[in-house]
């Protein structure tokens, strides 16, 4: 989803017609940002601290910015689906996952034998594996989803996420996604979730949807985006926002800068789930110079 890559908040634009009107220009210009001052700035209790423990400062600040890196990826989940990976990127994938305190992986299930072998052959027992079942169109007939999700929990899967077409959504399907959505809701020992693609779907059908599993046992709705123009995402998430109730709400979509995962925590997003978020936290850790983990 190349228009979730957000600019920085000190970048403006400035949108031009051209004399044809056939297109817009858009212009980028930073704006001047106020430094720190001093009294804004007080590191007293990081000296403190330090001295209290007997470590230098750097060591108390590198603590706390690892700290607060592994709460946001916490709130990001690894999707792996539809392109090729090879036994060393997964296990490069693990290793990362599991050091920066990713919330989860969620494969297609051909991909879960593999996974599940390398984290107990490397006993990354932090790491939390869920199917993606039905994915990216949910048109399967709902017994072999069943099936799929049955074989996943045999292959020790924490959690599955069952695809579902918009077509259920319809008036007079209701009854059906409603009874599927129970099913799903009652696999028990693992979390259970469906979703869904928003931009297929108007505001009540959205809502319909959000009532339903709310009456069930799914722990979560996930979103899934495509490839979608900044305005609509944001149309969309409001509609979502407007009728969310007490389960989570996750997206799924191509997250690949820390801007974009910065906005869709301002938009009440409880997970983000994006191909990128093993490489958000590498960038996390470069960017505020963590010394105290060594990542793939």
């Amino acid at each position: 989803m190349d228009d979730l890559n957000f600019l920085p908040e000190n970048i403006k634009t400035e949108v031009c017609v051209t004399e044809d009107k056939k297109c817009l220009k858009v212009k980028h210009f930073k704006e001047k940002t106020k430094k720190p001052t001093g009294e804004s700035v007080n590191f007293g209790a990081f000296i403190e601290l330090a001295e209290l423990l007997n470590v230098s400062v750097e060591e108390i600040k590198d603590e706390c910015c690892l700290f607060q890196v592994r709460n946001i990826m916490n709130r990001l989940g690894k999707v792996i689906a539809r392109y090729n990976v090879t036994d060393k990127e997964l296990e490069k994938i693990l290793a990362n996952c599991s050091v920066l305190n990713v919330k989860e992986l969620l494969l297609t299930p051909a991909y879960i034998p593999t996974i599940t072998r390398q984290i107990k052959k490397q006993n990354f027992t932090n790491v939390r594996v869920s199917a993606i079942i039905d994915f990216p169109f949910g048109e399967s007939l709902f017994k072999s989803k069943l099936i799929d999700v049955r074989d996943s929990l045999k292959m020790g899967v924490d959690g599955v996420t069952v695809m579902m077409p918009a077509i259920l959504l319809e008036q007079k399907n209701l009854k059906v996604f409603k009874k599927q959505c129970k099913k799903i809701g009652a696999i028990k020992k693992i979390d259970t979730a469906i979703s869904l693609s928003p931009m297929e779907l108007n505001a009540e059908q959205i809502k319909n949807a959000i009532k339903f599993v709310e009456k069930t046992k799914l722990k979560a709705v996930t979103f899934i985006f495509g490839d979608v123009r900044l305005e609509d995402f944001r149309a969309k998430m409001a509609e979502i926002n407007k009728f969310r109730m007490k389960k989570s709400v996750r997206i799924l979509a191509n997250v690949e800068t820390v801007q974009a995962v910065q906005e869709l925590i301002k938009d009440n997003v409880d997970e983000i789930l994006t191909p990128y978020a093993d490489d958000l936290g590498v960038e996390l850790v470069k960017r505020f110079g963590i010394k105290s983990v060594k990542l793939k």
